[in-house]
């Protein structure tokens, strides 16, 4: 458990250090296949970016780290000066389960204070050293994702597929389908792809909605290979200039200001401007009320309020239309607006209650202060 939660805070330290370090660190990442009882080179190069001398401490952290012959040490970097460091990764005969296991190659920069000789680390880097071991036979894993781009606009779909197996796979093929939001096909396109073993393949495909308007998608990947079959889902949106409206209020009370509420949605992968939300109600006499102009950010959903004054309105059902104004644009939507008689009784029984808490506060405090002024 303890040992865990130091990984965690390692973390959290290395990804917060990771992106103001004055150290750079290649690579980033390296896989390396389990061979047992093998033993496999390792090579790290730490550069310093700064235009001054750092001083570094290099080590090893995480679950594999005494599977090497690397010792931790302290190094002064001079400006702009690149140091590349050897090692050897000590395989053991076997692990437990197959699947991955990591340790992390970490370049500190450190300063030292004169007085205490504490340590402090300044920034942080690190090279993701990843021991995988495969399962038996042919086994992969994939992920898909894709990003919400404009109607017209193609959709990339970035396909990343790992061999996590004991073999090449050799004839992966398969397809990638995008469905509508009533899940109705609406285009494939088709995948084949050889993975060698441990390799690790990142593809962007490019799909043309041609005639699909807005709205929202979803794509699924479907890859066979060898007698098996692995799938990953992506859920997408096309956008075009519009603003749906999700939700409003069907019913107000007359004598009243009212807040009247709605909930829209921006379908839309830019921000909008100046929409304002107009109500109209075909009262004797015609009745409008606006809200206040406001923006929507990018595929936004939000709520707005329209004060609608109430007091002279009759109650009873009456034509209404909902309009969202933007762009030069109108999205509308007409209905039945119910307006039904305010109830004063809740008013009256807490102004009431209020009264009565008043009297009766009044005449216990004038109570005891008649108390003590006898007790005097």
């Amino acid at each position: 458990m303890m040992k865990g939660l130091k990984l965690l805070v390692f973390l959290i330290l290395f990804f917060v250090f990771q992106n103001v370090s004055a150290l750079e660190v290649t690579p980033s990442i390296d896989i390396v296949i389990f061979e047992s009882n093998a033993i496999k080179s390792a090579s790290v190069h730490v550069r310093n970016m700064e235009d001054k001398e750092v001083l570094a401490e290099m080590s090893l952290y995480g679950e594999m780290e005494n599977i090497t012959n690397f010792e931790a040490q302290t190094y002064l970097f001079a400006p702009k000066e690149t140091k590349v460091f050897n090692f050897n990764i000590l395989m053991p005969e076997s692990f437990e389960k197959p699947g991955d296991y990591r340790f992390y190659f970490l370049a500190r920069e450190i300063a030292i204070d004169e007085l205490t000789e504490f340590i402090n680390v300044l920034t942080a880097s690190a090279t993701i050293y990843v021991i995988r071991v495969p399962y038996e036979g042919p086994y992969m894993a994939a992920r898909l994702r894709s990003t919400s781009v404009s109607v017209g606009e193609l959709v990339p779909f970035d396909l990343k597929m790992e061999n996590f197996g004991s073999v090449p796979l050799k004839n992966i093929n398969g397809k990638i389908e995008i469905f509508n939001s009533f899940n109705k096909s609406v285009g494939e396109i088709p995948v084949n792809e050889i993975l060698e073993l441990g390799e690790i393949k990142e593809i962007i495909f490019k799909w043309n909605p041609e005639e699909n308007g807005f709205g929202d998608y979803w794509a699924r990947a479907t890859l066979n290979f060898e007698g098996r079959t692995v799938e990953a889902e992506t859920e997408f949106k096309l956008g075009d200039i519009h603003v749906s409206i999700l939700d409003y209020d069907k019913n107000i009370e007359n004598g009243i200001i009212n807040k009247f509420k709605l909930k829209i949605k921006s379908d839309w992968g830019n921000e909008i401007e100046g929409v304002i939300a107009v109500l109209e109600v075909y009262h004797n006499p015609f009745k409008s009320f606006k809200s206040e102009t406001f923006k929507l950010d990018l595929w936004e959903e939000k709520n707005v309020v329209i004060y609608v004054d109430a007091e002279n309105m009759n109650p009873g059902k009456y034509p209404a239309k909902l309009s969202l104004i933007y762009e030069g644009i109108h999205t509308e939507e007409e209905f039945e607006l119910n307006v039904s008689t305010f109830d004063w009784t809740i008013i009256w029984i807490g102004g009431s209650i209020f009264v009565v808490v008043f009297i009766i506060g009044y005449f216990v405090i004038h109570k005891m202060g008649a108390r003590k002024k006898n007790k005097k």
